[in-house]
């Protein structure tokens, strides 16, 4: 695990990332609280997305909404406008493509909205091709400055709305990895997709078509450190096993993704839930 630290004192302290090695039994807020002991100054965190696979039973939990917008336009103030989502969400992180603000990259953004349909993007980025769990952000919070150019959800396109490190090693034989999502899309006949993987190889996947939402409940069971069964969790089901071969002696990820079929789709992951038990 690694911590983001800057100064909340006006002290001098050397920001940077610190190590924090987390026995069996310790929380992680324990051994980060701990550190800030040792380092004798208040800090705060800017990053803290690790999940810890070292305890013989782990549970992770995110309720900061992710969204997958309909395309549309970020006006030069920072607004934008998407098809109404279900509720006004105080804050929620929005997934834009490259330069849908000026200069920006592809990820995902804070946003904060005032109703279901408007929201001010903000500076705040993540790119979700790196370790990633929904935060809220702290500090001071800048209005980014839209490109006022009409922009295009990718498609047909997984999209990693939540990306967790597995170290080497960290998953032993007779692990159980349990992961639980809940998503709200819009009811229209094109998939709304939400998959749980190991790395790239997917562990399940639902598609949403005539509905407003549901879930996806998986399980990954390691048999070796290549060989794992994988598949939904939970209802009775008539399906063939489905048998994984990533390599857990090397270092992976746990990820969640989103696609959408059309442009004017949205997908909102509202929550999930990471569960690790050893055998």
């Amino acid at each position: 695990m690694s911590v983001t630290y800057t100064s909340t004192t006006g002290s001098t302290v050397t920001v940077g990332e610190y190590a924090v090695t987390v026995t069996p039994g310790l929380q992680l807020e324990n051994a980060v609280d701990a550190l800030d002991k040792l380092v004798g100054i208040s800090l705060s965190r800017t990053s803290d997305v690790a999940l810890s696979l070292l305890s013989s039973t782990d549970e992770l939990s995110g309720a900061i909404p992710i969204i997958i917008p309909n395309s549309s336009t970020v006006a030069t103030n920072g607004n934008i406008t998407v098809t109404a989502l279900p509720t006004t969400y105080g804050g929620a992180w929005v997934y834009l493509p490259a330069d849908a603000v000026v200069g920006g990259e592809a990820g995902f953004y804070w946003t904060i909205f005032s109703s279901s349909t408007s929201g001010s993007v903000k500076t705040n980025y993540i790119d979700p091709t790196e370790e990633f769990i929904p935060y809220v952000p702290t500090g001071t919070i800048t209005t980014a400055v839209g490109s006022n150019s009409a922009y295009v959800t990718p498609t047909g396109t997984d999209i990693v709305m939540v990306n967790i490190s597995l170290p080497a090693n960290s998953l032993s034989n007779g692990t159980t990895v349990k992961m639980f999502s809940r998503v709200t899309c819009p009811n229209a006949a094109d998939a709304k997709t939400v998959s749980h993987k190991l790395g790239s190889t997917a562990i399940g996947t639902q598609a949403f078509t005539t509905s407003t939402g549901g879930t996806l409940t998986t399980g990954l069971f390691v048999r070796a450190k290549n060989r794992q069964v994988l598949g939904t969790f939970g209802d009775s089901a008539i399906s063939a096993t489905n048998i994984g071969l990533v390599n857990l002696a090397a270092a992976s990820s746990l990820v969640i993704t989103g696609k959408l079929a059309a442009t004017t789709g949205y997908l909102v992951l509202e929550a999930f839930n990471i569960t690790k038990a050893i055998g």
